[in-house]
């Protein structure tokens, strides 16, 4: 949580202070870029094809009657979507970002030694499908006659989770024991956990960074909608938030 604290003062900053001194420079104002390799100004709209590596965390909070108790899991994803940039004004290169990307996130965790009698080995893993609608507001900075660019943005993220599935499987010499159950499937209530919810919100902050049609993109994604809410008695309460960093790869059009 501090790294997006930070990461979203930096941006903050970054468009509020360029923004300022773009805005005192406008006085002969166009949608093209001024001739030089300085700050420029170009409002043209623009759309980002893209794919990335997105880690995921999910973290849980247990509260319980005399304590509470927070674990971290680590998922591995890919990406791979778009957005389009609509220009919001004439004078000043700030955009609406709105796009779509799909989002696969999987988790494994193995265990295995020596029992008394025999070897032992415990297998889990998770995966789920997502597909995420952001809406952005972006401030474009381009230098060099629109040959470099530096977009951040900041905004909302809608998150829908399709499909999802959980494993576990134990082995000690011949005998073995597995468990399957959708994560996301309300028919399932196995070990009394409910489903894992199919809608999130959360909150966006990022930057792309741009050379001709090429871009370079970092990107935080925190929720303000839990993933899963569950009881266990009436005393225990588990929660779980994602927080998902994607580096992802462009082009420009």
């Amino acid at each position: 949580m501090k790294r997006f604290q930070l990461f979203l003062t930096a941006s903050l900053l970054l468009i509020a202070t360029t923004a300022s001194a773009q805005f005192s420079n406008t006085g002969a104002s166009s949608s093209k870029s001024k001739s030089g390799s300085g700050l420029s100004m170009n409002t043209d709209p623009y759309t980002r094809i893209f794919v990335g590596y997105s880690p995921l965390e999910l973290t849980q909070k247990a509260s319980m009657p005399s304590r509470e108790q927070k674990d971290d899991f680590k998922f591995k994803g890919i990406t791979a979507g778009f957005v389009h940039g609509i220009s919001l004004s004439n004078k000043l290169p700030f955009f609406v970002e709105l796009g779509a990307n799909l989002q696969y996130s999987a988790r494994k965790d193995e265990e295995s030694g020596e029992g008394y009698y025999d070897a032992w080995s415990w297998e889990e893993k998770y995966w789920f499908l997502s597909m995420n609608v952001p809406v952005n507001l972006s401030y474009k900075f381009t230098f060099a006659d629109n040959k470099f660019g530096i977009t951040p943005f900041i905004g909302l993220n809608f998150r829908a989770n399709f499909t999802g599935e959980y494993n576990q499987t134990k082995e000690e010499g011949r005998w073995v024991d597995s468990c399957t159950r959708k994560l996301f499937d309300d028919s399932q209530d196995e070990m009394s956990i409910s489903a894992w919810n199919h809608f999130q919100m959360g909150l966006n902050v990022g930057i792309n960074l741009n050379y001709k049609n090429l871009s370079l993109g970092v990107q935080y994604t925190t929720d303000f909608m839990p993933i899963f809410k569950f009881n266990d008695g009436p005393d225990y309460e588990y929660k779980g938030k994602l927080g998902v960093t994607t580096l992802s790869l462009g082009f420009l059009f």
